[in-house]
């Protein structure tokens, strides 16, 4: 036999070694899954049944799941499809089982699939810990095991990678021999919605370095530079976050961080500097309900591809950064949510800029001073939210061309003048709450009898007077109007004369409060007549 056939010869051995041996792999890590939980008796709606996933007593499956998934579709035949596998050429290449009512844990052998690109097995009822066995799995595009009951920390190997140089001789040479484990590939992790707890791994470190031996490196996040969506929200979660993390997700697009115990500042890296903000792919970022602190990072001016910006239930502190984040943003931002924290300052006029903003939640800070006129230019606007802040000065008249606006909260402030005759402009909103203000004794415009699609008004404490038949007579009939109101709230102003009989026709009103003010007349009429 030549050199050649005995070359081909162990080459063909090595090969058939190989694929039998991740053959066996398969097998276990299948028949593991199965005995850990209760796939084998779930019933999917409609009565249908899980097919496959069944192991014999040897601890093989009864038959491999890569036949029926490769053509053969029918649920009778004697190699059905396996629900939620597919395979390729090497093996299993998909597990997609979310919202079947699994219950148990992840066995460890999973980490054996190697040949798996995509793995979902979210909303269930799995528990216990995330075996670190699948931070192995290389070839992984998309891991997603949120909304389950998984506890402990999240592995390690899901965020860090070690890079071995193979030989010193190569290295010499200037060979690029070396070799890289994690999952490095990964694309989309989603871990929300769980137990987890602990905190995420802080930097990069040297783990073994030898002039005689093959050198290894412990990265931390470089495995995440191809990753778009990460998902860590709802969870118990601690720690300052690693400027590592955002300096190498440079092509992140959704971060989602919300509900956990996060704290400190927010790293300035997360914005830019070399990260994320460097190739402006970020579109998405949930921080809310942390215990973050500090001022909102200048960097996140470079988020030009920002859409949603989500920061509220924090510490944050300082002025609100409307004045680069809306002059960068090109008309990207649709959603502003800064509430419960502490800002202070105004709301900047550069807030015209962001023409694409649909809802801007700025409620229970310290904002001062009045409302810009260029919250007129938010054609798209749906939901204004200032409520408890310190803001002061008149409504401005150009606030009836939000035409979009559906919902306007502007209690607890100290606004004062008249309630402008805009407000009847704006046709598509639903509520309007100007309770705890001092309008001085400001009338209602008629004009705001207009708004026909209002179902919560409240006035309440806002020192508003005058008689409402006269508010009637001159925009029409409240109960013709207002039909759709299902709360009202005039109580604690100076109201006077009558109330109008036709709040009787309001029959969709739940709620009704006129106490403390100058009304008169019988109440008989209107209860009879609602």
């Amino acid at each position: 036999m030549s050199a050649v056939s005995s070359f081909l010869f162990v080459t063909i051995l090595i090969f058939c070694q190989i694929i039998s041996i991740i053959a066996d792999q398969k097998d276990l890590s299948i028949c593991d899954f199965v005995a850990a939980t209760n796939i084998q008796h779930i019933i999917l709606p409609g009565d249908k049944i899980v097919f496959g996933w069944s192991c014999t007593e040897s601890h093989l499956p009864h038959t491999d799941p890569c036949i029926g998934s490769q053509g053969n579709a029918d649920p009778d035949a004697d190699f059905p499809v396996w629900t939620g596998v597919k395979c390729n050429d090497f093996g299993i290449s998909e597990i997609s089982l979310p919202s079947i009512g699994l219950t148990g844990s992840i066995s460890s052998t999973f980490g054996l699939l190697t040949t798996l690109i995509n793995l979902n097995l979210g909303y269930n009822c799995l528990a216990g810990t995330v075996p670190h066995t699948l931070g192995s799995l290389t070839l992984l595009t998309g891991l997603q095991l949120n909304n389950n009951s998984l506890a402990g920390w999240i592995p390690q190997e899901f965020f860090c990678s070690t890079t071995i140089a193979m030989t010193p001789a190569n290295a010499r040479l200037g060979l690029d021999a070396r070799f890289e484990s994690g999952m490095t590939s990964l694309k989309t992790l989603g871990l929300g919605g769980n137990r987890f707890s602990g905190e995420l791994p802080v930097s990069a470190a040297a783990v073994i370095k030898s002039p005689f031996a093959p050198t290894s490196y412990y990265y931390c996040y470089k495995v995440m530079e191809s990753l778009l969506h990460l998902d860590l929200g709802d969870n118990s979660l601690t720690g300052r976050l690693p400027n590592e993390m955002g300096r190498l997700m440079q092509h992140l697009q959704q971060l989602d961080l919300q509900n956990n115990w996060f704290g400190g500042p927010v790293p300035f890296s997360l914005g830019g500097s070399g990260g994320i903000g460097s190739t402006n792919t970020l579109q998405r970022l949930e921080l809310r309900d942390n215990i973050f602190t500090g001022v909102i990072p200048s960097s996140f001016q470079l988020l030009t591809a920002l859409q949603r910006l989500t920061l509220s239930n924090n510490t944050f502190e300082g002025e609100i950064p409307l004045e680069w984040l809306c002059a960068r943003q090109n008309g990207n931002l649709m959603s502003l949510d800064l509430r419960f924290n502490k800002f202070g300052g105004d709301v900047p006029t550069s807030v015209g800029r962001c023409t694409a903003l649909q809802h801007l939640l700025l409620h229970h800070n310290r904002i001062e001073h009045r409302i810009p006129s260029e919250v007129g230019l938010l054609g798209e606007l749906r939901t204004l939210q200032l409520s408890h802040n310190r803001l002061t000065g008149g409504l401005p008249t150009n606030i009836g061309q939000c035409r979009a606006l559906t919902e306007l909260h502007l209690q607890s402030n100290q606004i004062s003048g008249d309630i402008p005759s805009a407000l009847g402009s704006l046709g598509a909103l639903k509520m309007l709450d100007l309770s705890g203000n001092s309008f001085m004794g400001s009338t209602l415009p008629p004009d705001l009898l207009h708004c026909s699609a209002l179902q919560s008004l409240n006035l309440a404490n806002a020192d508003i007077g005058g008689a409402l038949t006269a508010f009637e007579a001159a925009g029409g009939a409240i109960g013709e109007k207002w039909r759709m109101l299902t709360y009202l709230n005039l109580e604690l102003n100076e109201f006077t004369g009558v109330l109008p009989s036709t709040v009787g026709f309001l029959n969709r009103l739940v709620v009704l409060k006129i106490n403390d003010n100058e009304l008169t007349g019988e109440l008989l009429l209107l209860i009879y007549s609602y």
